[in-house]
């Protein structure tokens, strides 16, 4: 007995130490500095505008494209969410050197990234001048630029911009610009005098992204800058304004001319805050691989693209918009991709990614995440369809994360009817539903897996609204669906899976590259995934998987599909697979330096599909915390414990307190912060106290799972 005890103490002694020298790593933007091959995209939290979309989806033509004459020199894109669709506003200004009659284009030769501002160096080709911009949002309707002189031969530099439909207004006594179209205006002043040099109008064929002819109407609007010498800084300034916040006699509003010095200050601003931002997220310590070939890519390299993801999610957050009657936040698909192909109150927000956005940022900002949750329930109609892009369900999964982590259950009653129409309606027709592109009776196992899951975690949703009757309901629709499930997608038991079942040719749909997305059926569990069919899925994984492979399996980077099968590979006892899906995310997400809604399988990947999209980011802010021990895509964290699992993750916030989690595979895990009251103490822990520190500390078996449950 005596030995126990004192086993018991040096266990707690041990977690009050290794818990005093852990702490939350130090991060704020010098760490996400990117230098060349970085994205050139730039956002902020609940701002309207993206500087530099990457132009996915737009608006209606022409504001696909610009003229050509805007399109080689040193220039700025933006997007504007407002109205039916984001607007792309291309070379919305371009800065070149010269004269009235020649200009001489600025090339780029170089530009860094950091959240809050884009720097950018150029020069021209024919005579000497360098010259670098630093553009920066000074609020969420604002765009600044400031524009510093390094040589110069000319003494004039130009600023002309596109405006394809709308009116060019010069108020020459106030020095400022005007842009107005029919949803918004904008307000375009300068730090010094300018020359105004008049509108001309453009109407040209052009080239668009999707690979069709427009015909380019508008005007490009043109100011000289004369008189410049070395060393010169220039401020250009965009404010946007809805219409709706006009007054209508107004022509051109109360001007505020911007000045390097106070751009200097916005700019330390806006770092401020971002610093705030990311130290306000979960931070893991150990991101180095160690299972697999890393391919050159560092924990540095790792760890920078952990909290560019989350910049991304931060800054993917888009306003409530009542002009178009949506009084809730947004996380967009990916902001700056300006992809649209949602509900028409919310296009930015699809039924799949948007919703990964929310379980992850309710760990930052809970009260955030269910706005924008409640606010898609609220498109839901009565017959439970959702206009838009349809796609795989994982509605309900969120409630669950979102329930768990703040203990709402009056908000988790009120979605849930709107819930319930939405899951049947999706498992009623469990296919890809968008422009007609799939044939009526079509069976999905994409969606039948994804509708199965929700059933599930609905189960749990009713048993916290004790609701005995809809457990029952929820009971027989599982069933039912797999039943289907077997017939649709195995016809024939340790046969070959198949991914698409015709219903009206009562025969399955031959595959191509898209046959490895079968594989997600392996995270159903036992009670609804037949044997036969788990070794039938075992064996196409096996056939599939090649260490060279980007993300392993060829045609499976999304993250949904990555996420169900490292969840499904865990849970059947292949803990070394599910950890090399991981770390393989890990690094390739990395490698390509961007996050796609898939990625190429070239050598070195690279984000395609809809870029920037939130299943990258996804993909490495879920892979990393499961590295350090942490998963948190089933509700409240899970403490596991894979193969060489080390590290830990510091500064969770459930319930509105700080959790904390250190874990080695031989020395065990240890657990504390302000929310650990509401928590269960896991069995096989035991507690330590020290002043006002409080901890538990325990070991887990290789695989094992413990989810933290609610006193």
């Amino acid at each position: 007995m005596k030995l126990k005890s004192l086993f018991v103490f040096l266990m707690a002694l041990s977690a009050i130490f290794c818990v005093s020298s852990y702490a939350a790593p130090m991060v704020d933007c010098s760490t996400l500095r990117t230098d060349n091959g970085a994205p050139r995209w730039l956002s902020a939290p609940y701002s309207r505008l993206v500087v530099n979309p990457t132009g996915w989806f737009g608006g209606a033509a022409p504001d696909e494209a610009a003229p050509r004459e805007l399109s080689d020199s040193l220039s700025t894109g933006l997007g504007y969410s407002v109205g039916e669709y984001p607007v792309r506003l291309p070379t919305f200004w371009n800065w070149s050197v010269g004269s009235d009659t020649e200009k001489k284009s600025l090339v780029e030769t170089g530009h860094t990234w950091f959240p809050h501002k884009i720097v950018v160096s150029a020069k021209t080709i024919e005579q000497p001048g360098e010259v670098e911009t630093v553009t920066c949002l000074s609020d969420n309707s604002t765009v600044c630029q400031l524009l510093k002189v390094r040589s110069i031969e000319s003494h004039t530099l130009f600023l002309r911009g596109y405006l394809a439909r709308g009116e060019i207004i010069w108020n020459e006594e106030k020095q400022a610009l005007t842009l107005k179209r029919d949803l918004f205006s904008v307000t375009v002043t300068f730090s010094r005098r300018v020359r105004w040099l008049g509108e001309s109008k453009v109407n040209e064929e052009l080239d668009t992204w999707y690979q069709q002819k427009i015909q380019a109407v508008g005007g490009i609007w043109s100011v000289a800058f004369d008189g410049v010498k070395p060393g010169a800084e220039i401020v250009v300034s965009a404010r946007f304004r809805l219409a709706a916040e006009c007054d209508e006699s107004e022509v051109t509003p109360t001007i505020v001319s911007p000045s390097a010095a106070a751009f200097r200050k916005t700019v330390k601003d806006s770092e401020a805050n971002w610093n705030r931002e990311l130290q306000s997220v979960p931070h893991p310590t150990n991101f180095t691989l160690r299972l697999i070939d890393s391919k050159s890519v560092t924990p540095d390299r790792i760890r920078q693209m952990y909290y560019r993801a989350w910049a991304f999610l931060i800054g993917d957050i888009l306003p409530p918009m009542p002009e178009r009657g949506y009084l809730y936040p947004q996380f967009a698909t990916g902001k700056s991709s300006l992809w649209a192909g949602g509900h028409a109150k919310a296009p930015e927000s699809a039924q799949w990614e948007s919703f990964f956005a929310m379980q992850l940022y309710a760990l930052v900002d809970p009260e955030c995440a269910w706005q924008a949750f409640e606010g898609m329930m609220s498109l839901v109609d009565e017959q439970g369809t959702f206009n838009g892009e349809s796609l795989p369900s994982r509605h309900v999964q969120t409630a669950w994360v979102l329930y768990s982590l703040t203990g709402d259950k009056s908000r988790l009653k009120l979605v849930y009817p709107a819930m319930k129409r939405l899951l049947v309606w999706k498992a009623s027709d469990p296919r890809w539903l968008y422009m007609n592109l799939t044939a009526e009776g079509t069976k999905d196992a994409d969606f039948v897996v994804s509708a199965l899951m929700d059933m599930q975690y609905m189960i749990r949703v009713c048993r916290a609204l004790d609701m005995s009757q809809e457990v029952d309901y929820w009971n027989n629709q599982i069933r039912e669906l797999a039943d289907n499930y077997h017939r649709w997608f195995f016809p024939r038991p340790g046969g070959e899976a198949y991914l698409v079942y015709s219903e009206k040719d009562q025969e399955n749909v031959p595959h191509g590259k898209s046959r490895t997305w079968c594989l997600q059926g392996i995270t159903l569990p036992p009670g609804i995934l037949w044997r036969s069919d788990r070794n039938t899925l075992l064996s196409l994984y096996r056939s599939e998987m090649n260490k060279d492979t980007p993300f392993l399996i060829s045609y499976f980077s999304k993250y949904p599909h990555q996420q169900f099968l490292a969840d499904g590979l865990s849970f059947y006892g292949f803990y070394d697979d599910a950890s090399i899906i991981g770390e393989t995310a890990m690094r390739d997400v990395a490698r390509a330096g961007d996050f796609g809604e898939v990625y190429s399988e070239a050598e070195c990947p690279k984000a395609e599909g809809v870029v920037p999209s939130v299943f990258g980011a996804a993909n490495i802010i879920d892979f990393t915390l499961r590295h350090n021990g942490v998963a948190v895509s089933d509700g409240l964290p899970a403490l596991i414990n894979l193969p060489d699992t080390s590290g830990g993750v510091c500064g969770m916030r459930i319930f509105g307190k700080d959790l904390n989690v250190k874990c080695d595979s031989s020395a065990g895990v240890t657990v504390w912060g302000g929310a650990l009251g509401r928590f269960e103490m896991p069995h096989g822990f035991s507690a330590a106290k020290s002043d006002a520190l409080y901890c538990w500390k325990g070991r887990l078996n290789i695989g094992e799972r413990v989810t933290l449950s609610q006193n």
